[in-house]
């Protein structure tokens, strides 16, 4: 009998990164085999070792191990491994990790959106924007929907991440005034600096939909003539058939 490592899961680095950059991948594994040494390691699509480590395992134990590595000037496809000896027991991957041009910078555009032509006072208006990094380096990025005659903001995204040339959709909602509501959308970027910067807008107008009148009220019956002589008896009658 033998050690035997299986991987459980893998924490691999984010992507992308610039040249030099130190990455971390974190191996979980667990030994389904008896006590002994155990290797676990990082691979690229060559097979190179780019790092790796060897340890003592107990049966039955689970154990997770750090590998690092740096980024080379270009894009990098790793593995992670475990095994016994010179033999592989159990593999991940792969996972592609994009290098970043050092001074590469992202751009946001709002490529598309749908916002409804009209709604009446109080109904939820949805608005689908599509936001892509048009730029040469991954950012973040944040959609803002501003209410044009107040200045003010309605709703607004969390801050998210795109890669260059990557799009997302963000769906955002508000409540419909008693007017016409003119909107702005605002994608906003954060520099390197921490600052915020608009990267692009889009202005649109949902149009109050009129709410239609009350029907009138029934037109109150014809009197018809009253069948009897005795004033009376014509009262009652008119009353029976609601003429007041």
């Amino acid at each position: 009998m033998a050690p035997n490592p299986v991987i459980t899961s893998v924490t691999w680095p984010s992507s992308p990164k610039d040249e030099g950059q130190r990455l971390r991948t974190d191996i979980s594994y667990r030994n389904d085999g008896t006590d002994g040494e155990v290797f676990s390691r990082v691979v690229d699509s060559k097979g190179a070792i780019l790092d790796s480590f060897t340890s003592s395992v107990a049966a039955d134990e689970i154990s997770t191990d750090s590998l690092r590595f740096y980024m080379p000037a270009h894009d990098v496809t790793i593995y992670a491994q475990v095994g016994v000896g010179s033999t592989v027991t159990s593999e991940k991957g792969p996972k592609t990790i994009k290098h970043e041009e050092p001074g590469a910078l992202a751009e946001g555009s709002i490529e598309d959106y749908y916002a409804p032509s009209s709604a009446k006072s109080g109904d939820t208006v949805t608005v689908d924007t599509e936001t892509k990094n048009v730029g040469t380096g991954s950012g973040n990025f944040r959609l803002r929907i501003q209410d044009r005659d107040k200045n003010k903001d309605v709703v607004s995204s969390s801050w998210y991440s795109l890669t260059a040339g990557h799009a997302a959709i963000k769906i955002l909602s508000g409540t419909m005034p008693g007017k016409n509501w003119n909107l702005k959308s605002i994608l906003e970027r954060e520099l390197p600096t921490g600052e915020v910067t608009i990267d692009d807008t889009v202005s649109y107008t949902v149009i109050l939909e009129a709410v239609p009148p009350p029907p009138p009220p029934p037109e109150p019956p014809t009197p018809e003539e009253c069948p009897f002589r005795l004033p009376l008896l014509c009262r009652l009658w008119r009353r029976w058939k609601g003429y007041g």
